[in-house]
């Protein structure tokens, strides 16, 4: 066991996650990532390297001694090579995942945001609602999952975070990987306004002011009572009388809005 390894950055996954979370990113990557079953992606290093965090962090006692031997709040590197931007799926969950959807259907999209940022993420975000059956309240999970990933790999400063989700909405993770050497290395001393203009500078990555949208905004479509509005990340977010509906939910397409604001309305008309 070394300490010095971060195990769970080999996995793409958080120190918080439960046993059945573990095991469903490490099927999922090892099936991409085998010589036998990988195709284009099998990589033997990367293998072993997911095989060797797989054994210490699903074994509770070996991954209690290493969590011990960690230090405390140790933040991540963010691994580029194992987070890429292709879908993820475990195997074992498909069959509950698609029965799920046809009664949840907003849970896909919720889950198509998820991978936007990270791909081993949107396997964390299918296991822990299906393993917790919260499928009511999966878009607070979705919300808690993206912020505990982006506070573990880029830290808690809101300029910082707001860069490191536009980059890998926008699928640059070579633009995310800097920023998290950045946040290793400079700490609590990095001034995102130096920092961030020259990572973008560096990367030839241009994006738009980090501020959302306050109120109205020519970027918006009514649909049925609601306003469908685009935010700075490019994402969509549904409001009534410009108040936020289910606390911000976003997504990526107009239409996916749209599905998720008709199975709003046959809720609402099942509850009379």
């Amino acid at each position: 066991m070394d300490f010095e390894k971060d195990y769970y950055a080999d996995l793409g996954v958080l120190p918080d996650v439960s046993k059945e979370v573990i095991r469903a990113v490490y099927l999922a990557l090892a099936k991409r990532f085998h010589p036998d079953t990988g195709g284009e992606h099998a990589d033997l290093e990367k293998f072993k390297t997911i095989n060797a965090a797989y054994e210490i962090l699903y074994d509770e006692n070996s991954r209690k001694k290493y969590d011990e031997g960690r230090a405390e709040h140790q933040q991540s590197s963010y691994n580029q090579d194992v987070d890429d931007e292709e879908d993820l799926f475990d195997d074992e969950l498909v069959d509950d995942w698609e029965f799920a959807v046809e009664y949840y259907p907003e849970l896909e999209e919720m889950r198509r945001q998820v991978s936007a940022i990270s791909s081993t993420l949107s396997v964390v975000f299918q296991s822990t609602v299906l393993s917790t059956k919260s499928f009511g309240s999966a878009t607070k999970i979705k919300e808690e999952i993206v912020e505990h990933f982006v506070e573990r790999y880029f830290g808690k400063n809101a300029e910082v975070k707001a860069f490191a989700l536009i980059a890998l909405n926008e699928g640059r993770r070579d633009v995310a990987k800097e920023l998290n050497k950045a946040v290793l290395v400079f700490g609590d001393a990095l001034n995102p306004k130096t920092i961030i203009p020259k990572i973008a500078k560096k990367f030839g990555f241009e994006v738009a002011e980090a501020k959302p949208h306050r109120g109205k905004t020519d970027k918006y479509t009514e649909y049925k009572g609601y306003q469908i509005a685009q935010n700075f990340r490019n994402m969509y977010e549904i409001f009534e009388n410009w108040e936020r509906v289910d606390g911000g939910n976003q997504f990526t397409t107009i239409e996916g809005a749209k599905s998720h604001i008709e199975h709003m309305l046959f809720k609402m008309s099942s509850e009379y």
